[in-house]
């Protein structure tokens, strides 16, 4: 087995000694999506992740009355303190936290320098001036993915705590403010949902491993495919070849790159393995409905009495309809309405004739030629 080669000494290309050469490559040749306005697309994962445990997720906080925001997170519950359920969806130190509300700076591109905890302390300052709480009322963590210099948090007098990843500060500043550093929170389930934001490729791929065992329990059917469309996104060599990356992502973009992964790796399983392994899955039970009603409300508009067969390999059928559906829109992105309804009055000879010339075609009309 290959040894990997540690770095000895922080510097700028590594400012953790921990990180291996591995890790910093991954870091370097990493798409960091320029446009995208991380801490709403993290905030948007934290949402559905605690949503069932009745926690509250503000992308951006009001400092005042007045439309003056900042980018940080607020977490908060309808408690004075987090119930067992909550705990157990939420990382290490703010599941500590005495009151059930925490202010979260996040950082995801950027580094966590000494001005980021400054800032971090300022919103701290003020958002508790304004709405008139005390110290003891909230807390406040700058959440990183990026592991900061040494140098950095031994000048702010920050130490780790008995939790790996999570620090304190023991300078009177900077005591409010607490740091989470991604990479080095633990496995546990409770910290997943953050961790899929790490920056070291070995830490984000054993959350994204978490996620698809079951390991953190079964998700939200949104929240599944958001996560699998983010891992197509930010793992190299997992992304979809269906366009170019884009500048933003967001949780829409999240939501459709998941069903496109989902379609796609469901039309390549052979017939008897997906009716075998996946007949329950609810992503093939959905799809299977949304084929059905799809089928049924074109059969309505073209004047077609369209039977409603039950069973398995109806829904198999209008399922391989969606899928054919989808993957022509992937690769040509305009599907004109005469090639789809070719496609949705096809019997299944012919969607296995099409499927095939499909993965050979260079045009969308060389898909429906029969010659």
């Amino acid at each position: 087995m290959k040894e990997k080669t540690k770095a000895q000494q922080p510097t700028k290309e590594n400012p953790s000694p921990q990180a291996t050469q591995e890790d910093i490559e991954a870091v370097k040749t990493r798409d960091w999506y320029p446009k995208t306005r991380w801490h709403r697309l993290f905030a948007n994962i934290q949402q559905e992740w605690l949503d069932d445990v009745k926690v509250t997720v503000k992308a951006e906080t009001p400092l005042s009355a007045e439309p003056l925001k900042t980018d940080m997170l607020l977490l908060s519950s309808t408690s004075d303190h987090w119930t067992t359920p909550q705990r157990a969806k939420l990382a290490d130190g703010i599941r500590d936290t005495p009151k059930a509300y925490v202010l979260i700076e996040f950082k995801y591109t950027e580094s966590a320098n000494a001005e980021a905890f400054l800032q971090t302390q300022a919103y701290d300052t003020m958002f508790r001036r304004i709405h008139d709480l005390g110290e003891s009322d909230f807390a406040s963590f700058l959440v990183s993915s990026q592991t900061p210099q040494r140098e950095t948090l031994e000048w702010l007098g920050y130490h780790l705590t008995e939790k790996p990843g999570v620090y304190v500060s023991d300078q009177f500043a900077m005591k409010r403010v607490g740091f989470l550093d991604l990479n080095q929170l633990s496995d546990d389930p409770h910290n997943v949902a953050f961790k899929l934001f790490a920056s070291r490729a070995a830490e984000y791929r054993k959350a994204f491993d978490m996620v698809e065992q079951k390991k953190i329990g079964p998700l939200p059917r949104s929240l599944y495919l958001k996560v699998a469309g983010l891992k197509q996104k930010l793992i190299p060599g997992e992304a979809l070849m269906t366009e170019a990356h884009p500048e933003e992502l967001t949780p829409e973009l999240l939501l459709e790159e998941g069903k496109a992964y989902m379609a796609q790796l469901l039309y390549e399983m052979p017939a008897d393995f997906l009716a075998e392994n996946f007949s329950d899955h609810p992503f093939v039970l959905q799809t299977r409905e949304e084929g059905r009603e799809e089928g049924r409300e074109v059969g309505r508009a073209e004047g077609r009495e369209k039977g409603r067969e039950e069973g398995r390999e109806e829904g198999r059928e209008e399922g391989q309809i969606q899928l054919i559906l989808k993957q022509l829109q992937l690769k040509f992105r305009t599907v004109p309405q005469a090639f789809q309804v070719q496609v949705r009055q096809a019997d299944e000879a012919e969607l296995n004739r099409i499927a095939e010339r499909l993965l050979a075609a260079d045009t969308i009309e060389q898909v429906f030629d029969e010659k």
